[in-house]
Order: C-alpha cells, then structure tokens, then sequence
C-alpha cells in the first residue's frame, strides 16, 4: 500500500510524507539516475535539473532515511510493510516487492572517447 501524503506546497518548497514503499520508489529512481543512466557532465544538468553532486545529496538524505524508517519499525514491531533485507517492502516477513533498495555510489567519471 503506498502511503503518500502531500503535506504543505509553498512557492518554494513541497513538503510530502513517504511511506515506506513510496521512499524506495523515490529512492530507487535517484539511484538510476546518479548511477544507473549513463548521462555525461555536459547532460546531466540541463536533462535533470540540477548537478550531479546536488541529485547524489538528494540520494544519500533518502537512503539515510530509509535506513532510520527501517530500524524504526522493526524497533517497533511493525512487519506489515517493513522494509526488509533486500530492500523490498515485506509483509509476514517475506520480501514481496520488486523494489531493490541499491547502495549508493560515488559519481562516475564522465565518460570520454
């Protein structure tokens, strides 16, 4: 079940609550983008918005929080939606989801021929 919540929208800010599956989703998709997709330093700004450095900050602030969500709930008790070893969104223990929490890395060196 995903649990999003959009809290407050300013000019200038969003402010939104993420459950758990919801925060690897986001989580998940900035991993893509900073590791995954091969985008050079002369494409990654204007095709993303933002630098590099900027979207690996924003990566390491999520997965710093899934990891508190994660240790809270099961300090908790919670194993409805815990978010469990792999990453995934587990229910009764078991790692249903197809969402893979990955590591973050470093920034890759641009690629040059």
């Amino acid at each position: 079940m995903f649990a999003t919540e959009i809290v407050r929208v300013t000019a200038d800010m969003i402010t939104v609550n993420l459950g758990p599956a919801d925060a690897l989703v986001v989580n998940n998709a900035l991993n893509e983008i900073c590791n995954g997709v091969h985008l050079d330093g002369r494409d990654f700004q204007p095709r993303m918005g933002i630098d590099r450095e900027q979207a690996f900050a924003v990566l390491r602030m999520v997965n710093g929080s899934i990891k508190v969500m994660r240790e809270r709930r099961l300090a908790e008790g919670k194993e409805g939606e815990t978010a469990g070893p792999s990453g995934g969104v587990t229910r009764g223990g078991r790692d249903r989801s197809p969402l893979v929490e990955h590591p973050v890395r470093s920034p890759r060196l641009p690629y040059r021929r």
